[in-house]
């Protein structure tokens, strides 16, 4: 009888050594999306500790993790930060249901969750219009003939993204016309694109 409590109590604490990791990737895997979590998690701390932003010791206290790296977020492109491509967020939404069963956050969670975050700025565009009607997109020029091309050129470079995971970002001379500006947003809203903003 002791033997089976034994037996019982080591298979309970073998299920519960389930990782963060574990679970997140399983649900990638789930949705043939080649993420490797581990990796992600690995080069996102690498570069924050490279960076200067948190130092070895940190990495155990999940209140630290989202206070330096959330303080940062605006600040660094995802390539600085060893963040290649852009990450889809459905599978990462999907997991959290099944990580909130396990209690509190645990930091390899916190790590992919911002490094999940800073890679949608691989798909975040810059837009300039300015007071003739000329279009910039990160800084060079996209003719209007070739807008949508060129826009889902952008976003077809990183697999999984599409334009509803996308966001635009419009910024304008202050002589644009504003029926030009609408007409701009009235393009990407047509493409799909998730979010677009006049700054």
């Amino acid at each position: 009888m002791k033997a089976i409590i034994l037996l019982l109590l080591f298979f309970q604490w073998h299920g519960d050594q389930t990782s963060s990791i574990d679970i997140i990737q399983k649900h990638y895997n789930n949705d043939r999306i080649e993420v490797n979590v581990t990796e992600v998690v690995q080069s996102f701390k690498t570069a924050l500790i490279e960076k200067g932003i948190l130092n070895e010791g940190e990495f155990e206290h999940v209140d630290i993790l989202h206070k330096k790296i959330y303080s940062i977020i605006e600040e660094f492109k995802p390539e600085a930060l060893s963040i290649p491509s852009f990450i889809p967020k459905e599978p990462f939404l999907k997991a959290q249901r099944e990580l909130e069963n396990m209690g509190e956050q645990r930091p390899e969670e916190v790590l992919f969750l911002y490094a999940q975050m800073l890679s949608e700025k691989h798909i975040t565009f810059n837009l300039h219009i300015d007071e003739r009607r000329l279009i910039y997109l990160n800084n060079n020029d996209l003719p209007i003939n070739s807008f949508e091309a060129v826009f889902m050129g952008k976003i077809n470079e990183h697999k999984y993204a599409l334009p509803a995971d996308s966001c635009v970002i419009i910024t304008a001379d202050a002589r644009t016309p504003f029926e030009f500006v609408a007409f701009v947003m009235k393009k990407t809203r047509e493409l799909g694109i998730r979010k677009t903003v006049l700054k």
